[in-house]
């Protein structure tokens, strides 16, 4: 099964639920709710829900939700993979971040200071497990 691309596919409740007090997002997967159409099992490049579909659900609802319009719209779109939750919002759960592909973002404060970033690394094909073929990469603290 495919990653979810498509806006339409996503029902609010179901696959992505917004908590307008606490100013949180979930994502919602199949395991969690039989009726979500998000595959949260299997490979995480094939399954999920990429960050710009989430992104084009949410400005669907804002401007068809008489509920959520009272609400700051939660995301601002950098670029089609770059983007930024805003106005006290957040993602719920661990496994909501965990299921959103194809997309980096930052965390910003009400002050506009980004307080936690993530980004997508998505590799150019497939790693050969029988020659200890592996993904390199350095990580320093403060970088």
């Amino acid at each position: 099964m495919a990653k979810t691309i498509d806006p339409d596919v996503l029902a609010q409740g179901v696959e992505v639920i917004f908590n307008t007090t606490g100013r949180t997002i979930t994502v919602v997967g199949k395991s969690t709710n039989a009726s979500s159409d998000i595959i949260d099992s299997g490979s995480s490049a094939t399954n999920g829900v990429t960050f710009q579909c989430l992104y084009s659900f949410c400005k669907e609802e804002w401007r068809t939700d008489s509920n959520l319009i009272k609400y700051p719209f939660p995301i601002v779109s950098i670029t089609e993979e770059s983007f930024e939750l805003v106005n006290s919002w957040n993602f719920a759960t661990g496994t909501t971040r965990e299921l959103v592909r194809d997309g980096g973002w930052s965390l910003k404060d009400s002050g506009g200071t980004s307080v936690e970033e993530y980004m997508n690394v998505t590799s150019l094909g497939a790693f050969d497990s029988s020659i200890n073929d592996l993904a390199y990469y350095l990580q320093f603290s403060g970088t």
